[in-house]
């Protein structure tokens, strides 16, 4: 099963793990899935899976996310990330769980190493960074104790970021994004994981306080039910794919479209999703513990390991 951390999403995913995912009809895509090969607390190596070749990275015990954009292709990894191989180091980073390139700029999700609020521990702060300049988004709001960054989407100028803020006043955590460093919060809502945007209209998976994990579209709650858990978020056209597992009984891997239950065989969890032309491509993790992706639904097993997210492009 994924773990909470991994979210990713993101990933998942231009990307990344939350953002809207372009269509070419006609032309054959490219399969990018990031994470880890290897046994889960005995030994990892981080890896971007091409197709079915695998690229492993000396050094990063797991490869939290992929961005791809044009030929280059960005793979990120705690404070640093690779654009082709070549590692750059993010500046004053604690953690990172997201990479989304677009429009040649880059931009990363994760906590920063100190934080300008009141408050307590290094998440006080919900952060980003783009071209290695760290924007912080509750910088000026009052009584933050903590808070942090989950999922992004670009559309055109636009840039959104969802995640969770908690404060002094409040007893339990809130789910929020800001769209271009303005302030929303998602009604019932505990935290936010992913978030993408379609025209527009905004969409946001998450956890509510009363329902469970669901996803928000411009704020009014979409309710999964069977026991959700969500983990990606994409859209294409006006549909929309959320995307994770069920857990009523043993975890069982799916996505919804536009709501609708969509299981998949063999798996336990789906980790990012992407949508190319007219085809759905979800990464994930098989009941035996190999990493994999689906493509409409049919498995294809990378290897012993787990992923993170997934990108589809000509």
């Amino acid at each position: 099963m994924k773990r909470p951390y991994l979210f990713i999403i993101v990933l998942a995913l231009f990307t990344m793990s939350c953002s809207k995912t372009s269509s070419y009809a006609g032309k054959k895509p490219t399969v990018y899935v990031s994470g880890l090969s290897g046994v889960l607390g005995i030994s990892t190596q981080g890896v971007v899976w091409v197709g079915d070749s695998a690229t492993n990275f000396s050094g990063a015990g797991e490869i939290t996310s992929v961005s791809v954009n044009g030929r280059d292709i960005y793979s990120l990894a705690g404070k640093v990330y690779w654009k082709n191989g070549v590692d750059v180091t993010v500046p004053d980073i604690l953690f990172s769980s997201n990479i989304l390139v677009a429009q040649n700029d880059v931009f990363i999700i994760g906590a920063s190493l100190a934080s300008s609020n009141a408050g307590v521990g290094t998440t006080a702060a919900a952060v980003y960074w783009k071209n290695g300049s760290m924007v912080n988004l509750t910088q000026n709001l009052p009584d933050v104790v903590a808070a942090s960054t989950k999922g992004i989407a670009v559309s055109g100028n636009d840039v959104y970021v969802c995640g969770y803020l908690y404060t002094g006043y409040n007893d339990t955590l809130d789910a929020v994004y800001w769209k271009n460093g303005q302030l929303n919060y998602l009604p019932d809502g505990y935290m936010a994981k992913c978030i993408a945007v379609s025209g527009s209209d905004v969409y946001v998976g998450g956890t509510s306080l009363h329902n469970g994990d669901v996803y928000w579209k411009n704020g009014v709650m979409q309710i999964l039910g069977n026991a959700s858990q969500v983990n990606a978020i994409t859209t294409s056209g006006s549909d929309v794919y959320v995307a994770g597992y069920t857990a009523a009984g043993p975890n069982e891997a799916c996505y919804w479209k536009n709501g609708q239950l969509m299981p998949l065989p063999e798996g336990n969890a789906v980790t990012g999703i992407a949508v190319y032309a007219s085809d759905v491509y979800c990464s994930g993790n098989t009941n035996s513990n190999h990493a994999c992706f689906w493509k409409n639904g049919v498995v294809d097993t990378l290897g012993v390991g787990v992923t993170s997210s997934i990108v589809v492009g000509p």
